[in-house]
């Protein structure tokens, strides 16, 4: 008996011990197949195509949108991932006439043979683009002078953007443009300037630039910001900016430019912020009445509270489509299977952009709401019910049990795009409008100080919405640099970007 119970007791042990290695191996199995999706994913970072690129994650609650590779490639990732290879163009379709406004300089090429007794029969043109460098100048303005007995009267010097300075509208609009379009640094240009035989230090270019974002472009600026703010549909998402600060000696602060963009007026403005917590749209958005779309980044979930109940929050589809996306290398089905539906709530989008250009605002706002509710709707409740099923299938901390689990908690936001035609699926838009930020820290690396930030922020909303309208940033800046040192505050409309055109130019001239 004592042998039984000792047998009963040794079987019981060796039963216990079995059953932790088990319980160990599954853990160490799911662990090893995380990791194997991790290195896949990364492997694709570093090796696979731009469509196959999707964003790092930065913290548990949203992707980091704002790499360098994300976004040249989040309007990719919209709509379906091409699978194929594009086909080589020959040369013949790749060459296209040059441009007919281009000034023609012709040029007659003597013939290197003997033409005795020949006759002409034609011409052959060949057409070649070449170009003038940009120069400098000095603009002289010369005042008349008169005199009456004791007193002597001039002619007033016509407003300067920079008064008593010696830089002219033309050269701030170019320096404006280089750093902020074509992300050239100061110093950078201060060089080029040099060879050009004229000497302007890079602090000189950073005072005239921060002079007129101060005090022309910032009234400018704080008239779109009044503009999107009244739309009563905003898209948010923010960025962030390295900055030096003189608190901390050898290093920069981290600080965030929260980005807003009104798809119906086309206007965008930057606010810079110190740090990444809801602070920063809190204080925006105080008072503000509409929609606001964002991507699921934690700062805004409180604008879907009863504290704000004239805001109405949605949620980016795009970003969670992303999620599925990542998950095809974990699990293959139930990704494909998520991302075919999805697949066709952007094809129903695509199909009714295509009726946009036959209809005012509000006819189309109307039928993409009628079309949504009738088309949309039912494979977003179609969707919605299979997330749920699978959700207690599948391994929480598993990129599919996370992309799942993603759209679960914001599923209501993200149908809610269904209940009004004036809204977006997605924060594309939104997202296209940090793009020169991301190139620009390529370049700039960090910015001086916080002013310098700010200053930043100013000018990134008006190159931005100039881009938007199609405008030419330096013509532009050149123009209202020039008119608005004599307009007053409230006169000023004509002056904003969506409002420009090339007549306005053509006034100043």
């Amino acid at each position: 008996m004592l042998y039984i119970n000792i047998a009963i007791l040794k079987n019981t042990s060796e039963h216990i011990d079995n059953q932790v290695i088990e319980d160990q191996n599954t853990i160490l199995k799911q662990e090893n197949n995380q990791l194997k999706d991790r290195i896949k994913w990364l492997e694709k970072q570093l090796f696979g195509q731009k469509a196959e690129r999707v964003a790092v994650a930065s913290n548990s609650s949203q992707g980091s949108l704002f790499d360098d590779s994300t976004i040249e490639d989040n309007q990719q990732e919209s709509v379906t991932v091409p699978t194929h290879k594009r086909k080589k163009r020959k040369k013949e379709e790749n060459r296209k006439p040059l441009p007919s406004h281009l000034e023609r300089v012709e040029e007659y090429i003597e013939a290197d043979f003997d033409t005795t007794g020949m006759v002409k029969i034609g011409e052959e043109r060949t057409e070649v683009l070449e170009r003038l460098p940009a120069k400098l100048y000095v603009r002289v303005l010369i005042r008349s002078k008169y005199a009456d007995g004791e007193q002597v009267k001039i002619v007033n010097l016509p407003e300067l953007p920079i008064p008593q300075g010696n830089a002219g509208a033309s050269l701030i609009a170019h320096i404006l443009t280089a750093k902020y379009l074509e992300h050239m640094p100061l110093y950078r240009l201060s060089k080029r300037f040099e060879r050009e035989s004229i000497r302007i230090a890079p602090s000189t270019l950073s005072d005239w630039v921060g002079y007129a974002a101060d005090n022309w472009l910032f009234i400018l600026y704080k008239r779109m910001m009044g503009m999107v703010l009244d739309s009563g549909y905003i898209q948010a998402d923010e960025t962030p900016i390295k900055v030096l600060d003189k608190l901390k000696k050898g290093k920069s602060h981290r600080g965030y430019f929260w980005v807003y963009y009104s798809p119906e007026h086309r206007l965008v403005f930057f606010d810079y912020q110190k740090g990444r917590s809801r602070e920063g749209p809190r204080e925006i958005l105080n008072g503000y009445q509409g929609y606001l779309q964002s991507d699921g980044y934690v700062a805004y979930d409180e604008f879907d509270t009863k504290a704000y109940p004239d805001i109405t929050l949605l949620h980016c589809m795009a970003h969670a489509r992303r999620k599925f996306h990542e998950a095809l290398s974990n699990d293959k089905a139930r990704a494909e299977h998520v991302l075919d539906l999805m697949g066709k709530l952007y094809g129903i989008e695509k199909e009714l952009r295509s009726f946009k250009t036959d209809m005012d605002a509000s006819q189309w706002h109307q039928k993409r709401q009628q079309v949504r509710q009738k088309q949309s709707t039912p494979i977003l409740e179609q969707l919605g019910k299979w997330l749920l099923e699978e959700a207690g299938k599948v391994l929480p901390k598993s990129s599919i049990g996370k992309a799942i689990n993603y759209s679960l908690s914001r599923w209501k936001t993200l149908c809610r795009y269904t209940e009004d035609g004036k809204v977006e699926i997605d924060n594309n838009l939104v997202e296209n409008q940090i793009r020169p930020v991301a190139l620009g820290r390529k370049n700039f690396l960090f910015a001086g100080s916080h002013q310098g930030a700010i200053r930043a922020a100013v000018i990134y909303s008006l190159v931005g919405t100039c881009q938007k309208e199609g405008i030419d940033p330096e013509k532009y800046f050149t123009d209202v640099l020039t008119k608005l040192p004599t307009r007053k505050a409230n006169d000023i409309d004509d002056l904003l970007p969506q409002n420009w055109n090339s007549k306005n130019e053509a006034d100043s001239a």
